[in-house]
């Protein structure tokens, strides 16, 4: 609980901060297509005071337009996105291997459970979107993997 509550602060401060706290990440040179589509910046990584073996990060996302990121999930991670630029998709393979897709806009709110299966998309044809995304996840765990499409 206290975590949730940990969370709810920190992308509270960050709407209060207002679309100013949205400037473009810094990226580095990369060969992937997602890479050079998609910009992070890491704002915060803390450990959790309640469970050391847990960190928080906050990272501000910026995905250029016509982008659809790769399948995915965050190994044992709650994920809070906040929409600061939309519009932005999220898809999820729900238990029955059907995909649910939410349509976000700016100042949406979504959050994934756990080892959801999800992909994201900009599909915008000119404006990138930018995103707020608050993770709590085992500090030994990978922040993303790569896993196949969901077979409907």
């Amino acid at each position: 609980m206290r975590s949730l509550t940990l969370i709810a602060g920190l992308v509270a401060a960050f709407c209060l901060a207002g679309p100013a706290a949205g400037r473009d990440a810094q990226s580095g040179a990369s060969a992937s297509a997602y890479e050079q589509s998609t910009t992070e910046e890491d704002l915060l990584a803390e450990d959790l005071a309640s469970d050391p073996k847990e960190e928080v990060k906050a990272q501000l996302y910026t995905i250029a337009a016509k982008t659809t990121l790769p399948w995915h999930i965050h190994p044992d991670a709650q994920e809070i996105v906040y929409v600061l630029d939309g519009p932005f998709v999220v898809e999820v393979e729900k238990q029955d291997h059907s995909v649910e897709r939410t349509e976000l806009k700016t100042g949406d709110v979504f959050h994934l459970d756990p080892n959801a299966v999800h992909r994201g998309m900009n599909e915008h044809a000119t404006d990138a979107a930018k995103l707020y995304v608050i993770r709590i996840k085992p500090k030994d765990a990978p922040l993303v993997e790569e896993v196949d499409e969901p077979q409907q």
